[in-house]
């Protein structure tokens, strides 16, 4: 089993990867992690001497301008999908190496680019969106209203029509602020599954719990070969 995690900065994506693998964990499935930056991650610290830490708050302002010159010369070099053959070579030899678990869940937690959610959707991989509401963000539906709302607490309650299916359509949230392209390549782009993350984060853990405990039954009743 495949699923990719996206969203934008500080919307929750490490609390799902958090939960998701516990939940995967407690089923008797062996969780492996993927992070399409691994490979920036690992040519940083052995030139520099340090860490760059993606996932926790600590990036210094030199360091992603170091990332970003990186990540554009390797794939001038080699190609734009250089990060993702890194990470289904990996899965390859999980998959030779099945060790003493007959189920993996291979979860990749940094999906940002057309070109790393793509191929994940063409082997079959289950795409999640993870979606917070901000004041000043606009919500766009697919038959052109947009609405602007001021307050989080507005936010929710068209969450939860979202989540019940009464609004018009699928929409998409536009954050005024955010800029970059690897926060905003994937706006309009189709998932699987959106996880609204409008409450604490117990309530973003109960929702993961409730999407994924149906599909990972479903993956231990059926095998599966997974095709990279």
């Amino acid at each position: 089993m495949i699923i990719s995690i996206s969203g934008k900065k500080r919307h929750g994506k490490d609390t799902v990867a958090e939960t998701l693998a516990k939940l995967v964990r407690s089923r008797g499935v062996q969780y492996i992690g993927h992070r399409f930056a691994s490979l920036l991650d690992e040519i940083h610290e052995s030139v520099t001497g340090e860490q760059y830490q993606f996932l926790h708050g600590t990036k210094k302002e030199i360091s992603r301008a170091q990332i970003i010159f990186l990540a554009k010369s390797l794939t001038q070099i080699y190609g734009e999908d250089v990060f993702v053959k890194k990470e289904f070579e990996k899965i390859k030899a999980y998959e030779k190496f099945r060790g003493g678990f007959s189920k993996k869940a291979y979860v990749f937690t940094d999906t940002r680019l057309k070109r790393e959610l793509i191929p994940l959707q063409e082997k079959g991989a289950i795409t999640v969106k993870v979606v917070r509401f901000q004041p000043g963000d606009i919500v766009l539906y697919d038959n052109g209203t947009t609405i602007k709302e001021d307050t989080i607490v507005k936010c929710g309650s068209i969450a939860a029509l979202l989540h019940s299916g009464a609004t018009a359509g699928y929409c998409e949230i536009q954050h005024p602020s955010i800029g970059h392209f690897t926060e905003t390549e994937l706006d309009g782009e189709r998932f699987d599954y959106i996880i609204y993350n409008v409450g604490d984060l117990d309530d973003l853990r109960e929702k993961v719990i409730e999407l994924f405990t149906p599909i990972i039954k479903k993956y231990i009743q059926y095998d599966e070969k997974i095709n990279i």
